[in-house]
């Protein structure tokens, strides 16, 4: 019989050679088979450590599909399986943000994205009770308290005055104090209207005169609590002086607001 002439496998044939072919062809046959294993696998340069069920796990799963480029008739990979309903779950390395950015067709894995919208520093706000690893899945989540403010450098009020706001905690008071409220003079001079020439009574005032209040033949002077007037005065006014007290200092400083939660990311 002649000798096959194989490019691939499939082209082998399997009943060749025949017992009665020559000996001295043998070693024509043994360079058919090598030269159809290096046509069929050209590309291996390395052992293939894959076994039959990694092979078959792909290749019975998946199918490439060419695709015109039109559309979304793209060069894809479909999985299929007569016995599946449901989608394949895929598991892949994640690249990194450098190699991402160099390459914008990767795909994204949940990790990427978990990064990339949650990265470590980011602060969350939500309504959502509980801490956000519970429903999230991932992170290290530490909880801010108090008012939210965009810090990280100097702000100007419409008054001209500036404070700076570095990135963190912020220290403040919940009661304003003294120095919160702008310089400002107070002053008043207070008297009350004339009413002429008047005097003013008096009551509970000591009242003393002279007697002989024990019969010695001797006076005494005693002293009474009674009601008696001033002398007259002739035409004046009074002045008023007096002081006030600001505040009672028994609430914190608590405008109408919209409490959330917010939380930020730290690993």
């Amino acid at each position: 019989m002649p000798l096959e002439t194989p490019q691939y496998i499939d082209t082998l044939v399997p009943e060749w050679p025949t017992g009665a072919d020559p000996l001295n062809a043998g070693d024509d046959h043994i360079r058919v088979i090598k030269q159809v294993l290096k046509n069929t696998f050209p590309a291996l340069a390395a052992p293939m450590l894959a076994d039959a069920n990694n092979i078959n796990g792909i290749t019975g799963h998946f199918n490439y599909v060419a695709g015109d480029g039109i559309g979304a008739n793209l060069p894809r990979m479909e999985a299929h399986n007569d016995e599946w309903t449901a989608a394949i779950c895929i598991t892949a390395q994640t690249p990194s943000p450098a190699q991402y950015a160099e390459n914008a067709a990767f795909v994204l894995t949940g990790s990427a994205l978990q990064n990339m919208i949650y990265p470590v520093g980011h602060v969350l706000t939500t309504k959502r009770a509980g801490n956000p690893v519970e429903w999230l899945g991932f992170g290290t989540w530490v909880p801010l308290l108090g008012w939210i403010v965009g810090g990280g450098g100097i702000i100007t009020d419409i008054d001209g005055y500036t404070e700076e706001y570095g990135i963190g905690t912020v220290a403040g008071h919940f009661r304003v104090h003294s120095e919160h409220v702008s310089t400002f003079a107070a002053s008043w001079d207070l008297n009350t209207d004339s009413q002429g020439d008047h005097n003013h009574s008096f009551t509970g005032a000591p009242v003393g005169y002279w007697a002989d209040a024990d019969g010695d033949g001797s006076n005494n002077y005693l002293v009474e609590t009674g009601t008696g007037y001033t002398s007259t005065g002739g035409a004046h006014v009074h002045d008023v002086q007096g002081s006030i007290n600001v505040g009672l200092n028994s609430l914190n400083f608590k405008p109408p607001s919209q409490a959330i939660h917010v939380w930020e990311r730290t690993a």
